[in-house]
């Protein structure tokens, strides 16, 4: 089932607050997931270019994605690589 808009801007609104208090060993790592995350919000999923913008971007974030996932396990003990759910 797709997400809601609702669940979307919850999402956003989490890697926007996160990026904000991000350590500096992960902070540009998660700056650019919070911009894959932003630019996924906005996808137009008619047009095959604004999907495959994304998909772009998501493929160049995948080296940010590993390091913060290694970093959040490595220092927290949870594993996001698989993605959680997170409660507002």
């Amino acid at each position: 089932m797709p997400a809601t808009v609702e669940e979307v801007n919850a999402a956003v609104g989490h890697f926007t607050r996160l990026r904000k208090v991000a350590p500096l060993e992960v902070q540009q790592d998660w700056d650019v997931l919070t911009k894959l995350m932003i630019a996924a919000s906005k996808v137009k999923a008619e047009d095959a270019e604004s999907v495959q913008q994304v998909a772009d971007l998501a493929y160049a974030s995948e080296a940010s994605s590993k390091s913060a996932s290694d970093w959040v396990k490595a220092t927290c003990g949870v594993d996001i690589s698989l993605g959680v759910q997170v409660t507002p």
